[in-house]
Formats: structure tokens, C-alpha cells, sequence
């Protein structure tokens, strides 16, 4: 069979979208890219802004929270302290999150951060726990079968229709998506090993240190990682004299990170950039955007009636998963690290995204896209 698709030529660096229901057919690439990232930055800016300053929110015992918390009417059910709040009498120091959303009047600022934290809103009158897979994104095995959830999804499509294993003249075939499939792991493993746990060592053994601070790490403690939400190192100048008032709230996987000898210093309260953004920008956009790209290019479904179904339903993971992605990295800024903390993470997770933009994009790297399984239609076959 001769494939009648016109061409898809790689001039300037870029690949045009031909097909792609939302994006006009003269956008290339590069310029879908630019969008994407300008889009990522924007919410990193704005939640950054929203955090109003010196705020890092963990969860606490929300049962001692209430008893300390004792002008409190009602129990809490859930509790977050601010760690960098020098006493629990400051404005937003302590969070008790007691009575549904629509029960508290929201006008200040402080009522709105109250009722957001508390129960964060994905839309007018929609809670974000509400949303399939929003509390989710963040465990073990969703956080690697998510990202791959759209070449599984083209790999069976494949298999079934019995798509050609192999192919000189075809860039959609079977090995080419297990090579693209093998692709993505190998970048998930360099975001889990080199810029969570490298990065995470290198911050605890190097960079701190260097700075004069006292590390009181998990690595050292050889204890299991936990997540970026409830992680903290455990640091501070020997100067600080600061009292360590919510120890007693804290969750016992906490006091065991920290230590329960009098020499300990404030869980969270030390630097530790975001593992969160990284996982976000680094781990699951670079994955789910490259293969839209290469799912919009080069359709695996057949012209015919469900045709139009595959579109929709592909646009609509696409746009969904950033839905939930970007508020939860929104989230992440407002709430639960401060501005330097998330800027430094989105630092080190462009340091694999824009790689990987730099590889789809490039036509000075067509073989390494081969070799990868990136290739465009018209870039793979025997006149390439």
C-alpha cells in the first residue's frame, strides 16, 4: 500500500500539526511548545504571587489542633500549620478546617485562603476531590501509569487492528511505539533518580552544608520517602533560637524524620524545593504533551466513523489531565511551599523539559528521533 499523506517536512527546526482539533494547521511544534510553557509559567507565577509571601502549610493532628485551638467552637477536620510562623497567634499560623465550603461566608483574604486549603475548589460549586484521579497524581503507581495512558492506550489499538511490527516506510508501527513507550520510562527514571533523589542528596550532603545549616535528613535517617507535601529538611542555622511551636501537633511520621532528642530543630521549616512541581513539569507534562504531538501527527486510527470519537476522546484527556495538573501545581505554589522553593523546583524540571522539546523539535536530531521512535511521517522512511 502506498501511503498518500502528504509529507510532513522539518524546516526551521519545527514539524507542523496537520490535524489537531484545536490548534491551527500552520502552528508548528516549537510554537505549541512556547505556548505550553508560557501557560506552565503563568500558573507557577500566579500561585507564587497568591501565596502572599513566607507560607509553607503541613497537615497536622488535626485532634490536637482543636484542643489547642481551644476558642474553636466546632473540631476540626483537618489541621495545617504554617512553619514559618513564629508563634501560633499569627494571622494564618494555624488552619482548622471544620464546616463545609458553602458554610463559611468567604471575603477577606484569610477566608479565602481558609476555605481553599480546606477545600479547594477546581471550579465554581465542583470540589478538586470530586474530579476522577485528582487526589491521585501524586501515588507511586498512578504517577507512572497516567503519563503512559495514551501510547498503552495507541499500543492496544495496534495490537488489535494488527498494526505492522516492523516497517521501512511507515513511522506508525509497533516497534516504533515501543520504542517511543521505552522512551518515556527512561525519562520518568531520570526524573525519580536523578532530580528527586539525586537532586534531594545533592541538597542535603552539598548544598546545605556548604551554607552552614545543620541537616537532619531522611537520607540519613534511611527512612522511606514521603511525599512532597509532608517533606521536609530538617534544617536551620545554629543561631536560630526560634521556638518549635507546633511540635506536639506534628503527625508521628514527622517526629520520627525529626528526631525526639532536645538537640532537633522544626520539621519543614528549613529550604526544600518543591518535589511536586518537579513531578508535575517534569514527569507528567513532557510525556503527555510529546505523544499528543505525535498522536495528532500521526493518527492510529483508522478514516472512518470513529474517526471523530478517537479525536474527542484523545483532546479530551489531553485537556483534562492538564486541568488537574496545573491546579494541583497552583496548589503546590499557594500553599504548600514558599515562592523561592517552587521557583527552584520549575528550575530543575526544565532542565529535562526542555530537552525533550528541544529532541521533537529539532531537525538537527532526526536520527536520535528514530532511534527513540519521534520520528515524524516523512522522516522515517528509506528516502529520509
Amino acid at each position: 500500500k502506498v501511503d498518500c499523506r502528504p509529507m510532513i517536512a522539518c524546516r526551521d527546526w519545527v514539524n507542523p500539526i496537520d490535524s489537531h482539533p484545536f490548534i491551527s494547521g500552520r502552528m508548528k511544534h516549537s510554537q505549541f511548545y512556547a505556548l505550553h510553557f508560557a501557560l506552565v509559567l503563568v500558573v507557577v507565577l500566579f500561585g507564587v504571587m497568591q501565596n502572599g509571601g513566607k507560607r509553607k502549610y503541613i497537615p497536622v493532628k488535626h485532634q490536637e489542633l482543636t484542643h489547642m485551638l481551644e476558642e474553636e467552637t466546632q473540631p476540626c477536620r483537618k489541621g495545617y500549620v504554617n512553619v514559618h510562623s513564629v508563634t501560633s497567634h499569627e494571622s494564618l499560623a494555624t488552619i482548622c478546617c471544620t464546616s463545609q465550603p458553602e458554610d463559611r461566608p468567604v471575603g477577606t483574604f484569610e477566608d479565602w485562603y481558609r476555605s481553599n486549603i480546606c477545600y479547594p475548589k477546581a471550579a465554581r460549586g465542583i470540589l478538586s476531590e470530586q474530579l476522577p484521579l485528582a487526589g491521585r497524581l501524586t501515588r507511586m503507581t498512578e504517577a507512572w501509569l497516567i503519563p503512559l495512558s495514551g501510547i498503552l492506550l495507541r499500543l492496544g489499538y495496534q495490537i488489535v487492528s494488527q498494526s505492522p511490527l516492523y516497517s521501512t516506510s511507515q513511522t506508525d508501527t509497533i516497534s516504533t511505539t515501543m520504542r517511543r513507550l521505552l522512551f518515556y520510562i527512561l525519562v520518568m527514571n531520570i526524573r525519580g533518580w536523578v532530580l528527586y533523589i539525586g537532586a534531594n542528596a545533592l541538597e542535603d550532603f552539598e548544598i546545605l552544608p556548604w551554607l552552614g545549616s545543620k541537616v537532619v535528613s531522611p537520607l540519613r535517617r534511611d527512612s522511606s520517602f514521603v511525599s512532597d507535601m509532608e517533606h521536609g529538611l530538617l534544617l536551620t542555622n545554629k543561631n536560630d533560637g526560634s521556638e518549635c511551636w507546633y511540635k506536639d501537633l506534628l503527625k508521628e511520621h514527622h517526629k520520627v524524620i525529626m528526631g525526639s532528642d532536645e538537640d532537633s530543630y522544626c520539621y519543614g521549616r528549613p529550604f526544600d524545593f518543591s518535589d511536586h512541581v518537579v513531578l508535575f513539569c517534569a514527569h507528567y507534562l513532557p510525556v503527555i504533551v510529546c505523544e499528543m504531538l505525535i498522536c495528532y501527527a500521526l493518527p492510529f486510527w483508522r478514516k472512518s466513523r470513529a474517526e471523530v470519537f478517537w479525536k474527542v476522546l484523545h483532546a479530551f484527556h489531553f485537556i483534562y489531565m492538564h486541568f488537574l495538573l496545573l491546579n494541583a501545581l497552583y496548589r503546590t505554589a499557594v500553599f504548600f511551599h514558599t515562592p523561592s522553593e517552587v521557583l527552584v523546583a520549575y528550575g530543575i524540571s526544565l532542565t529535562l523539559a526542555l530537552p525533550i522539546s528541544v529532541l521533537v523539535c529539532s531537525k538537527r536530531l532526526l536520527g536520535m528521533r528514530r532511534t527513540f521512535g519521534l520520528a515524524f511521517d516523512g522522516e522515517n522512511g528509506k528516502g529520509d
